[in-house]
């Protein structure tokens, strides 16, 4: 038989613990939220911003709780959605300083020198912010045979299935309907053109 102290003591370890999970559950589940496959229109409704630049730093510190943060600057070239000032930068959990590692799975990195179009949620109010849906809201942009193609590694044709065919333009309803296994990427303008035409719907 449990003497009062010790049933005391399990009660407050219960009780604790109730108190984390009611703060735990909801963050978990805006993590699953972030991370469904979303279609374009969600990426764009979802974004506070969305431009076109290039990553020109990624630096990571540790903060005074002890997390690390990756920093993340771009030069924007062009802004698509919302204000955007000539640089813009962003604050994401993880990364490395010395030997410490902190990683977590699905949060995107930049790369110095590689150009992007990133739709980014708000800032929150201890300065993050990340791509919408993670990885889902970075399009790297490259260059074939002269010609600018952006692509996030999900299929343009799930990616646009909401859109009526009627507002694609007659070079991405070609591509969308090639007998071809997936569309990857999409021209760069074409892509920014959607965009926009999603953002003033």
């Amino acid at each position: 038989m449990h003497n009062r102290s010790t049933l005391d003591i399990r009660r407050g370890i219960l009780s604790t613990l109730a108190a984390f999970a009611m703060v735990l559950l909801p963050a978990v589940a805006i993590h699953a939220a972030s991370v469904r496959p979303m279609d374009l229109d969600a990426v764009v409704d979802d974004a506070a911003i969305v431009f076109q630049g290039r990553a020109t730093e990624s630096r990571s510190a540790v903060e005074a709780s002890g997390e690390i943060v990756t920093y993340t600057t771009f030069q924007v070239e062009e802004p698509i959605k919302g204000p955007v000032g000539m640089t813009h930068m962003i604050k994401q959990i993880g990364g490395r300083v010395g030997d410490k590692v902190y990683k977590v799975d699905g949060i995107p990195s930049f790369s110095p020198g590689q150009r992007y179009v990133v739709f980014l949620y708000g800032v929150s109010s201890q300065g993050f912010s990340s791509p919408v849906g993670l990885e889902q809201g970075r399009f790297d942009i490259v260059s074939r045979d002269g010609v600018s193609e952006v692509g996030n590694g999900r299929d343009f044709r799930e990616l646009l299935a909401p859109i009526p065919e009627s507002v694609l333009t007659p070079t991405v309803r070609a591509k969308l309907n090639a007998k071809s296994s997936s569309v990857e990427r999409l021209e760069l303008g074409e892509f920014k053109r959607l965009v926009r035409e999603r953002a003033g719907r």
